[in-house]
């Protein structure tokens, strides 16, 4: 069926859909490494306080993994784990009641600073190792 607009175009038709492949689009990813750090894994957060304490650092416009990576390095911990799209923790441990789960529950925010990386998810930390 022509297109209302650009009759020379296709719009689809009676229950049908023009489809169109985006060939350059490339998908957010857990980064890793960054830097010297690699992925850890993605962890549940603690109901009752912070799997990660040390130092924190929340930036809602501009947190990439990268910065939270930075942030702890800059601060001489070990550990950093980025959680809520904007929110990075940095220790050097992470407690025994945070659980190691499947990936997927660590892609379902992006980073405000860079749209092609995950930062984590509610009550997720994307952690990272030196």
């Amino acid at each position: 069926m022509a297109c209302p607009g650009a009759s020379s175009e296709i719009c689809g038709g009676s229950k049908s859909l023009s489809v169109y492949n985006h060939t350059t689009f490339v998908p957010p990813r857990i980064v890793s490494p960054v830097g010297n750090c690699n992925y850890s894994g993605c962890y549940t957060e603690l109901t009752n306080a912070r799997a990660i304490v040390g130092y924190s650092v929340t930036n809602t416009t501009a947190m990439t993994v990268d910065l939270c990576v930075g942030a702890f390095q800059a601060k001489g911990y070990g550990i950093a784990g980025v959680e809520y799209g904007s929110q990075c923790f940095c220790g050097n441990t992470i407690s025994t009641g945070a659980t190691l789960v499947a990936d997927s529950q660590c892609e379902v925010m992006l980073c405000p600073g860079n749209n092609k990386e995950w930062c984590s998810a509610g009550d997720r930390l994307q952690v990272y190792t030196s």
